[in-house]
């Protein structure tokens, strides 16, 4: 008998506590993973609709609208953007990287076996436009928060000089597939930026 009196005690301990304190139940993962999102994060949700709004405002009006939203919406830095000119920053970035790459290109064929001179001479030429070109995107980026305007422009511009440096590498029979597709995506890239920097649109 007195060897079932610390079993006796055990259950009765056992089942005040189990009555008068019931285990809680341990939060779902959908349960914490709602309560931090909702009070870190308050503004997630409306953030990334912001972002897809200014894609689709701004890429509704490019030439290539694939392109465009497929090149913002891949981009680490677009998460960040809250406006159109940040959208516009991103595009210029990137064109000056591409525009870079173009020229380079460009300057290879000028250190090529190449003796003709008119070759050369538009080969030149091209390499110091594409200069011009990097300079005007760059004062662009500068000008975003300051002069919308003045960075419309640049971007116009920039554009316009590569559309004359590609006519007369054409013209001059030096325009290889390398340098139209580089020229090609900074188009897209520069009609991405243009259309950013429209004021009320």
């Amino acid at each position: 008998m007195n060897s079932l009196i610390p079993l006796l005690l055990f259950l009765t301990i056992f089942l005040f506590f189990f009555l008068f304190f019931p285990p809680s139940s341990s939060p779902t993962t959908s349960t914490v993973a709602a309560t931090y999102s909702t009070s870190t994060f308050p503004n997630q949700i409306s953030l990334k609709l912001v972002q897809k709004e200014l894609i689709q405002k701004v890429c509704s009006k490019t030439s290539n609208r694939t392109f465009c939203v497929e090149t913002l919406e891949s981009d680490p830095r677009t998460p960040s953007a809250y406006n159109l000119p940040s959208l516009a920053r991103i595009a210029i970035e990137l064109s000056i990287a591409n525009v870079s790459d173009t020229q380079a290109l460009i300057a290879s064929k000028l250190r090529g076996d190449t003796t003709d001179p008119d070759v050369k001479h538009t080969l030149k030429w091209c390499v110091t436009w594409y200069t011009e070109v990097i300079a005007l995107l760059r004062s662009a980026v500068t000008a975003l928060e300051v002069d919308i305007k003045s960075a419309h422009q640049n971007i116009y511009t920039a554009g316009e000089y590569m559309g004359y440096c590609e006519s007369n590498m054409d013209y001059g029979g030096v325009l290889d597939s390398w340098i139209l597709t580089g020229n090609q995506f900074s188009d897209y890239l520069l009609d991405i930026a243009f259309f950013s920097t429209i004021e009320g649109l």
